[in-house]
């Protein structure tokens, strides 16, 4: 399975996804702000078809060997040829209550920000 990886970039807002299905999810995501996708040689038709049919081809694309594309992320990583920049999702911390009724045997949730 794919993970977010912070970018080496000096940008702390972004992150880099890597694996087919995390980086053709973020693409399709209209809330997604990707910032440059790079795709082996092997990738090129696939994740241009996909950009065309998200009409986001004005998104930048690099073609990049994959040895390249290992020594972006951590060792091991299974990006499949497929790792893009993003920008980070803005993270809510939310507080979730709970109150449990016992005489009708029901729960009644409710969350707020804090």
């Amino acid at each position: 399975m794919a993970k977010n990886k912070n970018s080496s970039s000096s940008d702390k807002n972004t992150v880099l996804l890597y694996g087919r299905h995390p980086v053709l999810a973020a693409i399709s995501n209209p809330a997604r702000r990707i910032l440059k996708i790079y795709a082996s040689a092997e990738n090129a038709t696939e994740i241009k078809t996909h950009l065309s049919a998200c009409q986001k081809d004005n998104l930048p694309l690099q073609i990049v060997d994959r040895k390249d594309i290992d020594k972006m992320l951590p060792r091991e990583a299974v990006h499949q040829g497929l790792p893009c920049n993003a920008k980070s999702w803005k993270i809510i911390r939310l507080k979730i209550s709970v109150l449990w009724r016992l005489k009708k045997k029901t729960a009644i949730f409710w969350c707020s920000t804090r």
